[in-house]
């Protein structure tokens, strides 16, 4: 019976295919052992057999095409560019988190200091309002970049499951 034995390679690391000609599971899998790391074997199917004499032609066409075929390996596309994207997209989340942080750190920073101020001091209306113009930036500054961070978080998940279907349909 046929099997497609599906792993990695054992040198490259690279995710391989391989058709094996063999009589059961075990022996397909000890085959492919040596030049991978097995993953999954799986039964092909058998050819159709024709009965009847006038699908003679057909069957030896058939035999002709199906007939046993030497071991060989079916190289999986590479998407490690999909990764490195993923991963750069990663660490852009990563630091327009910590600009989120760094800016609330300076909203407090600016508060404790207007406080600090305000009772040494009494203020105008007109600094009132630029004090709550200067608050408002700083909240929509926090607010934006968690908004960047989190839609750059969910653009790597999304190509790293992008990449995954892919390569899901490929062994298909």
């Amino acid at each position: 019976m046929r099997y497609k034995v599906i792993g990695v390679d054992r040198q490259s690391g690279r995710d391989v295919e391989m058709t094996v000609d063999t009589d059961d599971h075990q022996a397909a899998e000890a085959q492919a052992r040596p030049q991978m790391m097995v993953a999954e074997v799986v039964p092909v199917a058998e050819p159709v057999t024709y009965q009847t004499p006038q699908d003679e032609g057909l069957a030896a066409l058939a035999a002709a095409a199906t007939s046993p075929a030497q071991t060989h390996f079916v190289e999986v596309p590479d998407y490690g560019r999909i990764v490195a994207g993923a991963f750069v997209l990663r660490l852009l989340s990563g630091v327009a988190y910590a600009c989120a942080a760094i800016i609330l750190i300076l909203l407090l920073v600016h508060l404790v200091d207007a406080a600090r101020t305000r009772v040494q001091l009494p203020t105008l209306p007109m600094d009132s309002f630029f004090e709550a113009l200067t608050i408002a930036g700083y909240l929509a500054g926090v607010t934006a970049y968690l908004m960047i961070g989190a839609l750059l978080g969910l653009l790597s998940s999304l190509s790293l499951a992008v990449r995954d279907m892919a390569r899901n349909s490929f062994r298909r």
